[in-house]
């Protein structure tokens, strides 16, 4: 039992005579941050975690947890789970993996489509080892990440055709001579994003089916102002020849209950000044 009280004694001795003498390591700061794409919902992006260890032996980096903001607001983190060797007098490069989350970074998305890049926030501590000793050392840095492709990447999926475009109840409302008819439809337009937009324009172009041929075309009047996370349903009505309808068309589509046609149009949708082009293609059945 002396034995051992004289062990730990002498050890608590070595390492108050080390504390005292010894240096805290230091944090030199965030380097080489770079976005690496964007995955389930997340930005993923990696940096070197650099720090300098001032003491002769070796010194161990035990944990460290760093959170990412965004005008103040949290939007990720990053953590070092394992522990890691600095060596003595030496200079680490740590290589880090951090993920932002998109869906907190939903009401910023007009400013980072805005501009090339974005300034985050680094916050946090670390654990360092000094023999038996361990030390926390804060965290605080700002990095730029270019930000702004990977998020217009993800408007454009939000703007997909398939989910912002919708149509509805096409029929044919009258013939409004021997040679004419008139279609109608509704348009659904749902902005799935978290920001309003404009729909400055909307084209479409009617085709057969089969054909190559236009039969009719409509464009939107003017532009449309779309709220965050709404839709609006738009009122589309066309006239379509008769001739160059069954010039365009199979034979068979005189004696069929239903004839079914194509779309063919564009999108223009503007935020912050910035267009994106959407293109449409859909498949309508009319029945007979």
């Amino acid at each position: 039992m002396r034995k051992f009280i004289s062990i730990l004694g002498l050890l608590l001795l070595v390492s108050w005579i080390f504390h005292s003498c010894g240096k805290e390591p230091r944090f030199i700061g965030i380097k080489n941050a770079k976005i690496m794409g964007i995955q389930d919902s997340l930005l993923l992006f990696d940096l070197d975690y650099v720090a300098f260890n001032p003491n002769k032996v070796l010194t161990k980096l035990k944990s460290s947890t760093i959170d990412v903001y965004f005008k103040n607001q949290w939007v990720g983190n990053a953590k070092i789970s394992e522990m890691v060797s600095l060596s003595a007098n030496d200079t680490i490069a740590l290589p880090v993996k951090c993920a932002l989350s998109l869906n907190k970074l939903h009401s910023f998305y007009t400013e980072l489509i805005a501009a090339d890049s974005a300034v985050f926030e680094l916050r946090g501590h670390n654990k360092i080892g000094i023999s038996l000793l361990y030390v926390n050392n804060k965290v605080a840095q700002e990095i730029r990440l270019n930000t702004k492709s990977y998020f217009e990447d993800e408007v454009r999926r939000s703007l997909n055709a398939n989910q912002a475009f919708t149509v509805e109840n096409f029929s044919i409302v009258r013939m409004t001579g021997l040679n004419e008819s008139e279609f109608e439809m509704k348009i659904l337009i749902q902005n799935t994003l978290p920001i309003d937009y404009v729909l400055e324009n909307m084209t479409l172009g009617f085709y057969p089916e089969s054909g190559n041929e236009n039969i009719a075309t409509w464009q939107l009047q003017e532009p449309l102002l779309q709220k965050a996370m709404s839709e609006t349903k738009l009122p589309v009505s066309v006239k379509v020849n008769h001739l160059n309808l069954l010039m365009s068309s199979k034979l068979s589509w005189l004696t069929s209950q239903s004839a079914k046609f194509k779309l063919i149009g564009m999108m223009k949708v503007n935020i912050s000044g910035k267009t994106f082009e959407i293109p449409i293609t859909d498949f309508v059945t009319l029945g007979m």
